[in-house]
Formats: C-alpha cells, sequence, structure tokens
C-alpha cells in the first residue's frame, strides 16, 4: 500500500516535474505552451491548497490536490502510473471528504476510467473557458451523503 503524507515545500520541483509531464502526455490535444505558461499558477497555489503526495524511496510519485470538495488535479509521474498511486490518492481523499467532484476533459477517457471505477459519475457537460475543450463535471458522494 503507498504511503500518503501532506505536501511540503521541499517536494515543489518534483510536484511541479509531475503536474508537467503529466500534463502534456494526457493532454497532447492542447498546446504544450498552456502548460508551461500555467505552471507558475501552480506554484503559487501549492502552498495554499490541500496537497497529498504519494512518495516512493522519499521521492514523489503521484499527487492530488484540493479546493475544498474540489479535487483540482490527480497526477501521477508515468514511470508509477498502472501501481495503485492514483488509487490510493483518491482513497485517501475520499476518507476525508463526504463528497468530491472534479473536471475532465472529454478526450482524457483513461483518466474518467479511473474516475468512475472510484464511484465518480458525471454530473454535467461542458466547455472549459480558457482552452476551449470539452470538459465533463464529474461527483463522487459517500454512503453518508446520500
Amino acid at each position: 500500500m503507498p504511503i500518503i503524507q501532506a505536501y511540503c515545500e521541499k517536494y515543489m520541483q518534483a510536484v511541479l516535474d509531475i503536474w508537467l509531464s503529466s500534463n502534456l502526455q494526457a493532454h497532447s490535444f492542447i498546446p504544450a505552451d498552456y502548460w508551461k505558461k500555467n505552471l507558475s499558477l501552480l506554484r503559487d497555489a501549492l502552498p495554499k491548497s490541500e496537497v497529498y503526495l504519494c512518495c516512493e524511496g522519499g521521492t514523489p510519485v503521484g499527487f492530488i490536490g484540493l479546493e475544498g470538495d474540489l479535487i483540482a488535479g490527480l497526477f501521477v509521474a508515468a514511470s508509477a502510473r498502472g501501481a495503485g498511486i492514483g488509487s490510493a490518492l483518491l482513497q485517501h481523499c475520499q476518507r476525508l471528504h463526504p463528497s468530491l467532484h472534479l473536471f475532465v476533459y472529454a478526450k482524457n477517457t483513461a483518466a474518467q476510467r479511473v474516475y468512475r471505477r472510484h464511484g465518480f459519475q458525471v454530473l454535467k457537460e461542458g466547455i472549459e473557458e480558457q482552452t476551449g475543450q470539452p470538459e465533463l463535471e464529474m461527483i463522487w458522494r459517500g454512503s453518508s451523503s446520500i
């Protein structure tokens, strides 16, 4: 079982690297410059957000960031995908929050499969304002919120 811990500043560069490489790989339908330009926004948001890391050998291999009950992002390093890191991070947040929601690009079907496996359902479809890409809003309600 992966070890989940709260984010701390010493892991900032590793988290930024995972975020950028994951977005470039998962969202090839969005120009790479978009992600590179938004890296500074993540750098500013990390200290203000609820962020959990999954580390192997003292090095982050994945993280999840929340703003209240909104999952702002879930990212796993390419070398660690398929090892249950994303699932462990999602389950950790599901234990802490009675309900969660997120936005995922409609073209990111791999991420949608992960979220559905963890009980998320599509709430509505829309267009992400900054990129013009179709996106889904998904929600998970724990047993106590039904």
